[in-house]
């Protein structure tokens, strides 16, 4: 056994997400953000969340999905970045939810004519600056092009720059998403999620029903236990728990 290690209490996780769900349970949907390992926690904590109402997963690439459909088959998973058109199979065959963040991506998508009823989620660009769809014409095209094929526009969703806590930028993001999605109809889209980097110490990894705010601000109060703990062998110092967490 290593000296120094990161001890994850599977107990924990599954209260914190109780306590999440519970607590917002006016909310169809609670999206985990399992990118990086789980942020480092393993996997494995995905089945603890999925018992305690965590219904939806996300991962960074087809290499996590693999790692995610080793610990859990069944559960909703969507891949936050594109699929490489080479590898759409190998996405159908772990029954991914595929992003598309612009026109011509989906256009090659949809000339795959993939016999298979892939749910979509679609992303938006609001000032991240990263990947996402950046005109509204563009966005209206694209849920036509969805709607008109064999596949399924399940989500449309955005990744927030700030943590939105008295934050301008946040509510700058908002009103583009907005604009963004002013020629469709959102009521007929199943998933309308907008995430970001604000992250609990107490929580399972992000954990996606979004940055609730009420009156302008947010409203994150929770009762949750931390997840985990340093173990080290006897006579190490502070400075190795600051290079674990590095």
């Amino acid at each position: 056994m290593l000296d120094s290690y990161v001890e994850i209490d599977l107990d924990k996780i599954g209260a914190n997400a109780r306590a999440i769900t519970q607590k917002y349970s006016d909310y169809k949907y609670f999206i985990a953000v399992l990118k990086g390992d789980g942020y480092g926690h393993g996997m494995e904590v995905a089945n603890e969340m999925y018992k305690n109402g965590i219904n939806y997963f996300a991962v960074s690439s087809l290499e996590e999905a693999q790692s995610f459909r080793k610990v859990n088959k069944d559960a909703p998973l969507l891949c936050l970045h594109p699929v490489h058109l080479s590898r759409i199979e190998e996405a159908k065959r772990l029954n991914l939810t595929i992003a598309v963040n612009e026109l011509d991506y989906l256009k090659r998508l949809l000339d795959l004519n993939i016999d298979c009823n892939f749910k979509v989620h679609l992303q938006i660009d609001t000032g991240f600056n990263r990947l996402g769809f950046k005109d509204k014409n563009e966005v209206k095209t694209a849920v036509d092009m969805i709607n008109g094929s064999n596949f399924v526009l399940e989500g449309i969703y955005q990744h927030f720059a700030t943590a939105g806590i008295f934050d301008p930028h946040w509510d700058e993001q908002v009103r583009n998403f907005k604009e963004l999605t002013s020629l469709i109809d959102l009521n007929k889209i199943p998933i309308v999620h907008l995430y970001g980097q604000f992250r609990f110490n107490a929580h399972p990894p992000e954990t996606a029903f979004y940055n609730r705010r009420e009156n302008g601000h947010c409203n994150l109060r929770l009762q949750c236990c931390p997840r985990f703990s340093f173990k080290f062998a006897k006579g190490q110092t502070s400075q190795n728990a600051k290079q674990l967490l590095h």
